[in-house]
C-alpha cells in the first residue's frame, strides 16, 4: 500500500483498538482485510468507515 497515508491506523487508533475487543490477531486481520479491500480497487485508503465495514467475528 504505497499510497496510504503515513497517519491512517494511527487515526484510528481507538477504533482499532476497540474493535474487537482489542485482540492482536482479530486487529491484525481486521486492518488486513482492510487494507486488500482497498488495494482491489487502487484506492489505498483505509477510513474508519472501511475498518467498521469489515465483519471479523470472534468466535
Amino acid at each position: 500500500m504505497h499510497r496510504l497515508d503515513s497517519h491512517a491506523l494511527t487515526r484510528h487508533a481507538t477504533q482499532l483498538h476497540e474493535t474487537p475487543d482489542g485482540h492482536n490477531a482479530l486487529v491484525s486481520l481486521l486492518i488486513c482485510t482492510t487494507a486488500v479491500q482497498q488495494i482491489v480497487p487502487g484506492t489505498e485508503h483505509i477510513t474508519l468507515a472501511d475498518l467498521k465495514a469489515v465483519n471479523i467475528s470472534t468466535r
